[in-house]
């Protein structure tokens, strides 16, 4: 469908290092996200986050593989 803006300016996907040793985003993450949605209308693309331990070779970025990681990522709510 349509989404109408109130701007064009678009957060893009970046990976923000900002999880903890599992993995796992931090209240750090939902703090920076929910900095960056604090004005009406913006519109953020969440970083890609790994889906396997073995697929991933950076420490502290996000995965989505474990219960633990998807619970912590449902934090990060507008």
């Amino acid at each position: 469908g349509n989404i109408m803006l109130s701007h064009r300016v678009v957060h893009a996907p970046l990976t923000r290092y900002r999880s903890d040793s599992t993995f796992s985003p931090t209240d750090l993450t939902v703090e920076y996200y929910a900095q960056r949605a604090s004005v009406p209308g913006t519109f953020l693309i969440t970083e890609g986050a790994f889906v396997t331990a073995e697929g991933s070779g950076l420490l502290h970025a996000s995965g989505i593989w474990t219960e633990e990681q998807v619970t912590a990522w449902k934090k990060v709510r507008i």
